[in-house]
């Protein structure tokens, strides 16, 4: 029955994103993405005192590259955990996609198993980013300078 619960939030999640898409710039919400990114990171510190280790992957064109993104923010004390994975839109060529990213909106739903926030950014590229995070006990969002993503070395 879990299982069944998560799947109708995650419907209901995504149903709503798409409603929210439009509003933020969008001509038409786009069903066909560019590519999958995921983000697993470890947070951990006290308050503004906080180091994060972990990173993300892109997958493009039938490839996988690795990246660092600075500037999501998942508030609490202590050590905290962050997954989340998404969609890309309008990313044409790989060098679009590094840059400063600007939170368009956000949803939170919730159920017994947790929480699970919809993010959509911007790059000055125009690229899209849509994602799904799921986490317990802690608010997410994107700093005020944006999440800012690099290819990783």
């Amino acid at each position: 029955m879990k299982g069944a619960t998560r799947r109708a939030l995650v419907t209901r999640a995504a149903a709503a994103a798409g409603a929210v898409w439009l509003p933020f710039g969008a001509v038409a919400a786009d069903p066909n993405p560019d590519g999958f990114i995921e983000i697993e990171e470890t947070r951990i510190g006290i308050g503004a005192l906080s180091a994060a280790i972990g990173g993300g992957r892109l997958r493009f064109q039938g490839e996988e590259r690795r990246f660092t993104a600075r500037g999501l923010v998942a508030g609490g004390l202590g050590v905290t955990s962050l997954q989340a994975r998404g969609e890309v839109f309008s990313l044409r060529r790989v060098d679009q996609f590094p840059g400063v990213y600007q939170q368009t909106a956000a949803e939170d739903f919730e159920d017994e198993t947790g929480r699970l926030t919809v993010l959509f950014l911007r790059n000055p590229s125009g690229v899209r980013l849509r994602l799904r995070a799921t986490r317990s006990g802690i608010a997410l969002s994107v700093a005020d300078g944006g999440m800012t993503v690099a290819w990783r070395e």
